[in-house]
């Protein structure tokens, strides 16, 4: 495969059947040496059956496939239409709508009628595929150079039904609160829903997520006030009420590659009319994954 870019057509050419994509998924899960999910025994053999794919391992006698232990196991979807949807959603520059999913995910030419994709199981698979792609996050504290800030999400009041407006102004009333961080250089990002944005969650995710010897750019928000103290001397800001959006005697203090990110998200998830406080995390690790992961080929 070439490192060049895929569209949809040529990654449904590629996964066209369930046999062929659960072949790919064995190789790149196992390679050559299969080994029990349950056990992780290598001592495993293929079952003959009419059931294509299964294995049997001979220290715990249990059954398994390439399915067992990864978000298709309870699923009575192919793999092809699993496959598909993961590509839509790492690859969607605008994410995607659990509505517009089913849909491009038309499962009509299939036999079993209870194999379509409505909503509600393009839903349930995006939100799957979210929570693996949240197992993604930072594992690792962020070093060199960062910077932190927060962001307010949620639509304009404009836009909202008349019954549904809050009549608060511009304020941060009726908004899901979110911390940010960004690598410079590696550009590698972190997304944090909060309650609240206080000194103790700002804080706390910072000393979650970054060393202590890194430099932090930050605003001059009361919430970062004090991170000298907790052991970041080389903590850094910008008085933004000032319209000082980079320090004249310091060209690196600014915290403008965060705030990209933040236009960014916002502008990926006008797709959606609302993203509850519930599932908040779920879409901050998605674009999160995407951010970070961008600069891969399609197929990696």
């Amino acid at each position: 495969m070439s490192n060049a870019a895929m569209n949809l057509c040529m990654f449904k050419e590629l996964f066209h059947d369930e046999e062929g994509s659960r072949e790919w998924l064995e190789r790149n899960r196992w390679s050559d040496s299969p080994a029990c999910p349950h056990c992780n025994s290598g001592k495993v053999y293929r079952l003959r059956t009419k059931r294509s794919g299964f294995w049997q391992c001979n220290g715990c006698r249990k059954q398994f496939s390439v399915r067992t232990g990864t978000i298709f196991q309870h699923s009575r979807l192919p793999l092809n239409i699993w496959l598909q949807a993961i590509y839509l959603l790492a690859t969607s520059v605008k994410s995607i709508s659990s509505r517009e999913l089913g849909k491009k995910l038309n499962c009509k030419n299939l036999k079993s009628k209870n194999k379509n994709v409505t909503q509600k199981t393009a839903w349930r698979m995006a939100h799957k595929i979210r929570e693996e792609m949240a197992k993604e996050r930072c594992k690792c504290p962020l070093g060199g150079t960062v910077e932190c800030d927060e962001a307010y999400l949620g639509g304009k009041e404009k836009n909202k039904h008349w019954n549904k407006r809050l009549h608060c102004g511009r304020g941060t009333k009726g908004k899901s609160p979110a911390l940010g961080i960004i690598q410079r250089g590696t550009g590698w990002i972190v997304l944090t829903a909060v309650d609240r944005v206080t000194k103790k969650t700002a804080q706390g995710n910072i000393a979650r997520f970054v060393e202590v010897s890194a430099t932090v750019y930050t605003d001059e928000g009361t919430c970062y006030k004090g991170l000298k103290a907790s052991g970041y001397e080389n903590h850094k800001t910008v008085c933004h009420k000032k319209y000082e959006y980079v320090k004249e005697n310091d060209k690196n203090a600014y915290t403008n590659s965060i705030e990209n990110v933040w236009c960014h998200l916002k502008s990926r998830y006008r797709v959606f009319h609302w993203v509850s406080r519930k599932y908040l995390q779920l879409y901050l690790d998605e674009f999160a994954f995407y951010w970070n992961y961008s600069k891969l080929c399609d197929m990696d």
